[in-house]
């Protein structure tokens, strides 16, 4: 499958169009066709509205909109029981989730990567660690990472109303 990604600036909107291709199989059995695809996604900045993600790979960033998972909202975490009957998650690392850790989910990179997350409404920012892998990028969630309750705090984002910027470390 060949796969061209391709970014562009124009004012306060940024476009980014995606090309690839995708088989499709016949319905009568016979040889699948390969058809040509193209998906775009938009962010208008005056609006506020925040449609995906943005990447500069020359210094590993990305700019998007997050939410909170705590606990009780750990979707991707893997229940257990310890011999006291007690409930508590491990995320998809190996690690006991634990909500007031600066800890975040997110798909572009491995667990256990060194991160900075910058609260782009406020400017406050910190160190966390990927430990789960998360961050519902499609519709109607558009979001680049989820955030541990104690770091959304600590940075003071809103769920789903407020952008970051995570730069690896």
């Amino acid at each position: 499958m060949a796969l061209v990604s391709q970014t562009v600036e124009v004012k306060t909107t940024t476009v980014t169009t995606i090309k690839y291709e995708e088989a499709v199989p016949n319905k009568n059995g016979g040889q699948e066709s390969i058809l040509p695809r193209e998906l775009s996604a938009q962010r208008n900045d005056s609006s506020g509205g925040i449609r995906f993600y943005s990447y500069d790979k020359s210094s590993q960033t990305w700019t998007g909109a997050i939410s909170h998972y705590s606990q009780a909202g750990c979707l991707g975490c893997s229940p257990h029981y310890d011999q006291d009957g007690n409930l508590y998650y491990v995320t998809s690392s190996g690690e006991v989730f634990d909500e007031n850790k600066f800890a975040l989910a997110f798909n572009r990179l491995p667990n256990g990567s060194r991160v900075r997350v910058t609260n782009l409404d406020n400017g406050k920012s910190a160190e966390a660690v990927v430990n789960d892998k998360g961050g519902f990028e499609s519709a109607p969630y558009n979001r680049i990472a989820d955030l541990t309750v104690g770091l959304g705090n600590h940075l003071g984002t809103k769920t789903d109303q407020s952008r970051v910027k995570i730069e690896k470390l």
